[in-house]
């Protein structure tokens, strides 16, 4: 399986994004919980944290990804 996701996120840009914006919604799922959770309870908001350092791993990869492939298009283009 991390083959699998190693090999499509080298050959395919739209994976990449795919990636970063799944990441990215988890964050904002976090950060949404971070601000309901400083009015309610510190568990939610012990569970926010945890859901945006998740959110910021699995974006991590498909921004990585994206700026690999912006990088390639720039060295293709001269």
């Amino acid at each position: 399986m991390l083959k699998q996701f190693i090999q499509l996120w080298l050959q395919d840009p739209k994976f990449s994004l795919k990636v970063f914006v799944t990441g990215l919604i988890v964050f904002f799922v976090g950060v949404a919980l971070i601000f309901i959770g400083q009015l309610n309870s510190q568990l939610l908001l012990t569970a926010g944290w945890s859901v945006l350092v998740t959110g910021v791993f699995i974006a991590l990869p498909g921004y990585i990804g994206i700026w690999r492939w912006r990088w390639i298009q720039f060295k293709n283009d001269k």
